[in-house]
């Protein structure tokens, strides 16, 4: 058991206070950058922020900063508070002239920028508290933060927090990074041990051997640990793995349980830092991640922005081509960051657009996310979309053009449902009223013949085994299931593979047999289609001549009357001639 710790003990102040700096400079640049891209206050901004910066960096906050830390024991970010207050209502503190007639903008970028640093330095103490542990902990917080999800080590094993403003959005945080989570004012022990049971909802306080051999079989029954080989053999089925951080990288890359990764969730390195990650962050993050899973197949979705996964500093905005244009220099410093990251590492990468919901974004997306690889020399690089919304799952027969999909379930779930969500605890039978048969037409329509798109299945109610079993029966090949659940469906790939063979015997004939029916198949569609072009040509040359035929008939009456009308006129001239005479 690990607590968050603000106090400055035992850490060198000099150390701390040049990273607290660092951060206060990128956080500045960060906040310039959005403002200027979001056009916030006008024409105005320039020297609203210029001013700011200024003050804040005044000698004086500085100096009270560094006092109030170190002789006062104030944690990090109520000491900054303290300073920049008291500084701003000394007489000091004077305001410009020229920006007297926006004082109420000034004061807000100054509340807005005050708090984002605050923030930032009170995770700048945790990253120092955790980031060298060497053991498995459990971290304890106060509030529940999802900023402290930033950057989080590999040892963390859980988090306890006394509260939180917003449950579900810490239970969404916690879900998607794979963390067990619970909400428990108690007071804890530092150094305690700890079991959190984030399956049953149970917290045993100081376990005994009986327990902690109990819950290790327990997490074994739902997950593996590094050097562990699966139970199924190898077969065609491919399992991802859905990643929203580089914890679990080596845990996925070195075993022979997942494919790759499908999808790397980028949105919530925005979302947990509380700023814009710069381009060099990015691009570590992406180098870091493609060297690691080397012959593993990746597929990184662009940043998901959305409600339920805020970022403060955008506001609530969405990822569609709207947002895209308002922040374009953002969304295209992302992709110059993977593809200089698959240039170096050699890495092909898969890229993905989310929430498509009408077939025409499909075109945009792949234009921008191409122009981004082309621009580092990269001219093969695949582009795919997220299904998941409502209009894609009744329309899907529009939906042409990408390399490959992603079938989102959870979201698809509350877009279709009145009565599931995502973490709906769905039955099989459920699961077919729901999806059933849209779900199955919609595989048949990507595997056929004139489109073939891979297309991965992604869900939690994959982790059914029930429900699983009937993918696996309905003929879909390529699974995203999360590594903390990946052992529920173990068994069930087991016993499919077994059933249908893997190497020799009755298997080889199969694929033969298939591989002959496949063929079969392909030259009966040959033949139909040349028997269809054969008879088109036939309808056509018998159009032709019936239309010659008419005009044939048609000229031989034309010449007819035209005998008739020179037989006349020349009757009347010949009359006209005998009356002149």
């Amino acid at each position: 058991m690990e607590k968050e710790s603000n106090n400055v003990k035992n850490i060198e102040l000099k150390d701390l206070f040049c990273e607290l700096n660092d951060n206060t400079i990128d956080e500045y640049i960060q906040y310039r950058e959005v403002c200027y891209e979001s056009n916030k206050s006008g024409k105005w901004i320039e020297e609203i922020l210029d001013f700011i910066f200024f003050t804040f960096d005044t000698g004086t906050i500085r100096h009270n900063f560094v006092r109030y830390v170190y002789h006062q024991k104030y944690d990090v970010s109520k000491a900054f508070d303290k300073a920049l207050t008291e500084f701003m209502k000394s007489s000091r503190y004077e305001i410009p002239v020229s920006l007297l007639c926006v004082k109420q903008e000034l004061n807000y970028h100054i509340f807005e920028l005050k708090m984002r640093l605050m923030s930032r330095y009170e995770n700048v103490m945790l990253q120092r508290r955790i980031r060298n542990i060497n053991y498995d902990f459990i971290l304890l917080i106060d509030e529940f933060k999802k900023d402290y999800l930033y950057k989080l080590p590999k040892r963390i094993q859980g988090i306890i927090c006394k509260s939180s403003i917003r449950k579900e959005l810490a239970f969404t945080y916690a879900h998607e990074f794979e963390l067990p989570l619970a909400i428990h004012n108690f007071n804890y022990q530092e150094n305690s041990k700890v079991i959190l049971d984030g399956i049953d909802d149970l917290i045993i306080i100081e376990p005994s051997i009986e327990e902690i051999n109990h819950y290790q079989e327990k997490l074994g029954k739902y997950t593996y640990k590094i050097g562990e080989d699966s139970g199924y053999l190898p077969s065609k089925i491919n399992i991802y793995a859905p990643m929203v951080d580089l914890r679990n990288a080596e845990k996925i890359a070195y075993g022979n349980w997942f494919t790759g990764i499908a999808p790397f969730k980028t949105e919530f390195l925005y979302s947990t830092k509380g700023a814009l990650p710069s381009y060099k962050e990015q691009y570590k993050m992406f180098y870091d991640l493609f060297t690691v899973m080397k012959d593993k197949e990746i597929y990184i979705r662009i940043p998901d922005f959305r409600s339920e996964r805020p970022t403060e500093y955008l506001g609530s905005i969405y990822t569609d081509e709207d947002t895209f244009e308002r922040y374009m220099k953002f969304f295209e410093l992302n992709m110059l960051a993977i593809a200089k990251a698959s240039k170096a590492t050699g890495k092909e990468i898969n890229m993905l657009a989310p929430m498509i919901r009408m077939s025409s974004e499909i075109e945009f997306w792949k234009f921008h996310i191409q122009a981004a690889f082309e621009y580092c020399d990269l001219y093969n690089v695949r582009v795919g979309i997220m299904f998941e919304t409502g209009s894609a799952y009744e329309y899907y027969e529009e939906y042409k053009g990408m390399h490959f999909v992603i079938i989102g379930l959870n979201d698809l779930v509350e877009e279709i449902s009145d009565d599931f969500d995502r973490y709906s605890l769905m039955t099989k039978d459920e699961m077919l009223e729901e999806f059933w048969p849209n779900l199955r037409d919609i595989h048949q329509y990507f595997r056929s013949y004139m489109l073939q798109v891979k297309h991965i299945l992604a869900g939690n109610i994959l982790s059914n085994p029930e429900i699983f079993r009937k993918f696996l029966k309905s003929g879909f090949r390529d699974f995203s299931i999360r590594q903390s659940q990946i052992k529920l469906i173990e068994k069930e790939l087991v016993e499919y593979n077994e059933t249908r063979g893997t190497f020799v015997g009755v298997a080889a004939e199969r694929l033969a047999k298939k591989g002959t029916r496949r063929i079969n198949a392909i030259l009966r569609d040959k033949r139909e289609r040349e028997d269809k072009i054969k008879r088109a040509k036939e309808k056509e040359l018998k159009k032709i001549a019936k239309e010659k035929e008419i005009r044939d008939s048609h000229k031989e009456k034309r010449e007819e009357v035209i005998k008739i009308i020179l037989s006349k006129n020349k009757k009347k001239n010949n009359d006209d001639e005998n009356n002149e005479n």
